[in-house]
């Protein structure tokens, strides 16, 4: 459900392009790729325990990032607008 609604964000924030949802999937994809491996290897090193210690606390960490980003965003609209001005140009920003 994450992912798809994730999509779906990028796109109403940029709905003329589809570039955000392929660079992120991109992302997503060429991490699980390049870091698997090296998780894997990692975790198995581990306790059982452990390793529930350490997902709850990553997992943790990653939504009150993304949460604080998307507060972050919605509240200061110029945060989105800056970064995206070469999309509608230059003119906005006077």
């Amino acid at each position: 459900m994450w992912e798809f609604s994730v999509g779906l964000y990028m796109i109403s924030l940029w709905p003329d392009s589809l570039f955000l949802a392929a660079a992120y999937g991109v992302v997503e994809a060429a991490s699980t790729a390049f870091f698997g491996p090296l998780v894997g290897q990692w975790v198995d090193k581990l306790s059982y325990i452990k390793v529930l210690q350490l997902w709850l606390l990553t997992q943790n960490l990653s939504f009150i990032v993304a949460g604080g980003t998307v507060v972050a965003v919605a509240v200061n609209q110029c945060l989105w607008s800056c970064c995206c001005a070469f999309d509608s140009g230059w003119n906005h920003l006077d």
